[in-house]
């Protein structure tokens, strides 16, 4: 699965039209959850062969696109009674049923705020400079390795406070190293 998103402006139009004008093959939608965050979600999918999509946008490079999928997550907040609708889309070499591709969503997600939430936030990904040759590259390998290293920690204190720890004590450095 891929997220679309603005950066393929034609083809997220084309698959917003086609969910527009064709009746989805697949609808599924999830029971309300129990509310997380004060809020109560109910997410709706729906499935379209990728053969909707005009010819012109049925791009060599996307030859093994088999289906569309697209979700519409509403959102209601508790204390407010607030509700708020999004709806993402996303591109599939599989064929799946729309329970799967619910299913699949919501681990694309839980790897994103899970992980690159992490790196983002904690080790400022996103504001790295570093362009010349591997560099980049290679430092994202050594944060994830580092990353790793603190969340085998047992302590219960967040990855910021280890990761003073281990900038301020040897022996906890040299714990988390395994040493």
């Amino acid at each position: 699965m891929l997220a679309l998103k603005g950066n393929q402006a034609a083809l997220q139009t084309a698959v917003i039209e086609a969910f527009a004008a064709n009746e989805a093959e697949q609808t599924a939608s999830t029971p309300p959850e129990k509310p997380v965050h004060g809020r109560h979600e109910t997410r709706t999918c729906r499935v379209l062969p990728a053969a909707v999509l005009p010819a012109h946008l049925r791009d060599p490079d996307w030859q093994r696109l088999q289906t569309l999928v697209e979700v519409r997550a509403m959102r209601t907040v508790i204390s407010t009674g607030h509700t708020q609708s999004e709806t993402r889309h996303y591109l599939s070499s599989r064929q799946a049923t729309c329970l799967d591709f619910q299913g699949y969503v919501r681990r694309h997600w839980g790897i994103e705020n899970r992980l690159h939430w992490v790196l983002d936030v904690v080790f400022g990904e996103d504001a790295c400079r570093k362009r010349a040759g591997h560099a980049a590259a290679n430092c994202a390998v050594v944060r994830k390795f580092v990353l790793n290293l603190l969340q085998t920690q047992p302590e219960k204190i967040s990855l910021n406070r280890k990761m003073n720890c281990c900038a301020l004590s040897d022996e906890y450095r040299e714990k988390c190293l395994g040493f």
